[in-house]
């Protein structure tokens, strides 16, 4: 009984820990190539409004509510996954901070956002980026 018990546990953590471990294996890349599959759907949801970009380099929901929307969340979830995972290997590969990375990468994506997109700063509050320097 506590054989079959800690096989059915070790299965559990298995189901926890492979496929992080999987993923964080991935190549360059691999990485950026679901980035770029998903970037036409991911940029749909930025011109609605819907999402944005924040200063840490990762997505987010203008308004949080919209993560209801299963496909929504799982889209943005996978993008944050992959793009911290990129910011790593980055780091790794050019020995800097993972950090620096993304508020390059962040930086980037500020300069590329169309007028309509929003942005979030470090002061926490969003904006689009037609109206960045109005305020």
């Amino acid at each position: 009984m506590t054989r079959i018990f800690v096989l059915m546990l070790l299965s559990v953590l298995a189901l926890f820990f492979v496929p992080g471990q999987a993923m964080a294996q991935d190549s360059r890349a691999a990485i950026e190539a679901r980035i770029k599959d998903r970037f036409s759907k991911l940029e749909a949801y930025r011109d609605q409004g819907k999402i944005g970009e924040v200063v840490t380099g990762l997505t987010e929901p203008v308004d949080p509510s919209v993560m209801s929307d299963a496909t929504l969340k799982a889209l943005v979830d996978a993008e944050n996954a992959d793009r911290t995972a990129l910011f790593a290997v980055i780091a790794k590969e050019e020995g800097g901070k993972v950090n620096e990375v993304a508020t390059a990468y962040a930086r980037r994506l500020f300069e590329l956002a169309k007028p309509q997109h929003y942005l979030k700063g470090k002061n926490g509050v969003w904006i689009k980026k037609a109206d960045v320097g109005k305020r």
